[in-house]
């Protein structure tokens, strides 16, 4: 699961830095969504969890822990994906760009 998330982390970190360079062209600033590497991979991890729990991977105790240890080692006071998804929506980014990059 944590090599898929970090797999998915790079994905997501390579697509965002697409994205700070267009809001970058457009004047737009992006500094609230702008994310490290840790960061993306911190996210993708949550994001692994939840999707894992959706499709019966994980149990409930299973994805609790497992949500647990990525927050035990948060460095970066949380991940929230709320500004990246404000700076999708402020470029007209669908979720079909998002999703196929």
């Amino acid at each position: 699961l944590f090599e898929y998330a970090h797999t998915l982390g790079h994905g997501l970190e390579a697509f965002m830095n697409g994205l700070y360079r267009r809001a970058e062209a457009l004047g737009k600033d992006y500094s609230e969504a702008f994310r490290l590497h840790g960061q993306c991979v911190g996210m993708a991890v949550v994001w692994a969890g939840e999707m894992s729990l959706e499709m019966g991977h994980l149990g409930k105790a299973g994805y609790m822990a497992h949500q647990a240890f990525v927050c035990l080692f948060n460095r970066f006071g949380g991940f929230d994906f709320g500004p990246l998804r404000r700076l999708c929506d402020d470029l007209d980014v669908s979720c079909e760009e998002f999703c196929e990059g």
